[in-house]
């Protein structure tokens, strides 16, 4: 029963710190704000998370404040095709392809493999792929990322894309998942009417650096003045832009998913933050009861034991360290079980990807883990056994006043 309750604990707080690391890894984490639009209606508001594509451009360059502004489109499903040596042409869905522009690189924090992120988006015909992406397209190839640049892959039956770079895989804690990369410039000409509409949305996620984060509030204000210059009258009396820091969006329901993405929200982890420690409070108090229900049963060693000489602390410090032990085996069957437990919780929920991989924070987990299920239930029962008094413990088999 102590097993299963500190798995569940172990399992939830995994948990916890997964959805609480949305995007910190990202060093101008704290400075980047997604762009969003609140849409006036006769009867309501609609909030979208996505801004009209010309938007990055026309910010980038009237906006001193913002040290980058980038712009991606999707992420969508695509097609692609690659012939191989016997003229066999194979043929291939990827559902996540992100197309971002060149800033994209210097805003986001992506592992490049070969490739330089400086290049990589130059060739309006450029594709980058994902480790796993170019494992499927190429086999055995890819095993030297270097021997894949160069590669083109047909898109769509139509215009060849040249492979530029190589990237790690995206991790599960981001907002726009990718498996390869596309150039927004590529988009814009194969799509002129979405890309040059200031009326319409179409998915153009749009990010800011800002220089000052303190200037968000002031930056806003000049937001409301500055579309007036590429909306039409109609349009801007009904759309409004406003800044919505990146550590917020994973958090906040108002705008809807990122596209590719799901939100959590506070409550949600605080509730299971609770839940943990109530699973491990009642596992514990379990425990403790089932010890100090069999205390009577060594009632007379303690009475014995007493009467010899034994001390209070002498008698705390022998039962705390049997418990101690049964406490430590039942951590690290708890370990092996929240592992599994793991596994099937990955492969029945795609979008999550937990791991117990005993990084520090991991490692935080299991000892604070540990030393809540040590404190509750090695101290107490142990201080209730040394408790007898050695005249009763003799007399009977209760060694209670």
């Amino acid at each position: 029963g102590l097993s299963t309750g500190i798995t569940g604990c172990i399992v939830i707080l995994i948990f916890v710190r997964y959805e609480l690391s949305f995007v910190s890894f990202h060093a101008e984490a704290s400075k980047t704000y997604l762009v969003v639009q609140h849409t006036k209606f006769q009867d309501e508001t609609s909030y979208w998370n996505t801004t009209a594509y010309p938007s990055a451009e026309a910010l980038r360059n009237d906006f001193s404040e913002y040290s980058a502004v980038t712009q991606a489109s999707g992420p969508m499903s695509q097609h692609f095709s690659v012939g191989d040596k016997n003229n066999e042409v194979r043929r291939y869905e990827v559902k996540n392809v992100l197309y971002a522009d060149p800033f994209y690189a210097s805003v986001f924090d992506l592992a490049w493999i070969p490739g330089d992120p400086k290049s990589a988006f130059s060739n309006r015909n450029a594709i980058i792929l994902t480790q796993s992406l170019a494992k499927k397209i190429f086999g055995d190839e890819a095993e030297n990322p270097e021997a894949i640049l160069g590669k083109t892959i047909q898109f769509e039956n139509k215009e060849l894309l040249t492979v530029t770079a190589i990237i790690r895989d995206a991790p599960g804690n981001i907002n726009l998942q990718y498996d390869a990369f596309m150039t927004y410039e590529f988009y814009k000409q194969t799509n002129p009417y979405q890309s040059g509409n200031w009326s319409g949305n179409y998915q153009g996620t749009t990010f800011v650096v800002l220089s000052d984060p303190e200037q968000e509030t002031a930056i806003e204000k000049k937001l409301s003045g500055w579309k007036k210059k590429y909306l039409k009258p109609e349009d801007d009396h009904r759309i409004s832009y406003f800044l919505q820091p990146l550590k917020e969006i994973h958090y906040e329901t108002r705008y809807g998913n990122s596209p590719g993405s799901y939100t959590m929200p506070s409550l949600i982890i605080q509730a299971a933050t609770a839940v943990a420690l109530f699973i491990l409070i009642i596992a514990s108090a379990n425990f403790v009861n089932l010890v100090t229900a069999q205390a009577s049963v060594r009632a007379k060693e303690v009475g014995v034991r007493k009467v010899l000489g034994g001390t209070r602390i002498n008698l705390i410090g022998q039962f705390a360290g049997e418990n101690l032990v049964l406490i430590m085996l039942t951590l690290v069957i708890s370990l092996g079980l929240a592992q599994i437990s793991l596994t099937q919780l990955n492969s029945s929920l795609t979008i999550l990807n937990l791991q117990l991989s005993f990084q520090p924070i991991d490692a935080l987990i299991v000892l604070l883990t540990g030393f809540l299920v040590v404190l509750l239930s090695a101290i107490y029962p142990s201080i209730v056994m040394a408790s007898f008094k050695p005249a009763y413990a003799l007399k009977s088999t209760s060694g209670f006043q």
